[in-house]
């Protein structure tokens, strides 16, 4: 959905929440 994207880009603060998700996802996977 173009709106979503338009969405995530507006808020830059949720965007890098996401990241620290995934990133804690792929530290878990490693563990």
């Amino acid at each position: 959905n173009g709106f979503q994207k338009l969405d995530k880009i507006k808020d830059p603060n949720r965007q890098s929440k996401q990241l620290e998700e995934l990133t804690a996802k792929m530290r878990e996977c490693k563990r």
